[in-house]
């Protein structure tokens, strides 16, 4: 095989990979094990000689495309979750008692969507 289809081949089964931690639990994971997924991907990157990006930088993107589809679809169940504050500027932060409940989905989105980096 040439080398061109098996990086072609590489990168779309890593980043297919990297895609399927990101949804499963990426938000939930503690530093030790965003290290470890972190040093596969060096790994990966070294075997294809391609540089990709950092699933950190990944993971906020990734939330804020799923948070548009939600705030979109009025009749998804996590709708309520992602309505704007009667002044329109920013979202109501969800409480949470753990670090598990802060680090997960909406939580973490709400704060994205307060951040002032986004606007």
């Amino acid at each position: 095989m040439s080398p061109r289809t098996l990086t072609n081949f590489y990168t779309c089964t890593i980043e297919s990979k990297q895609w399927g931690c990101i949804t499963a639990c990426f938000g939930n994971n503690s530093a030790h094990d965003r290290k470890e997924l972190q040093k596969v991907m060096d790994v990966a990157q070294s075997v294809t000689q391609i540089r990709l990006t950092t699933i950190d930088s990944i993971f906020p993107s990734f939330c804020l495309g799923k948070a548009a589809n939600i705030i979109k679809d009025l009749s998804h169940p996590g709708h309520s979750f992602l309505t704007p504050l009667p002044l329109g500027r920013r979202y109501r932060n969800l409480k949470a008692r753990t670090t598990r409940v802060r680090n997960s989905f909406f939580p973490f989105v709400v704060r994205l969507l307060n951040s002032p980096s986004i606007k």
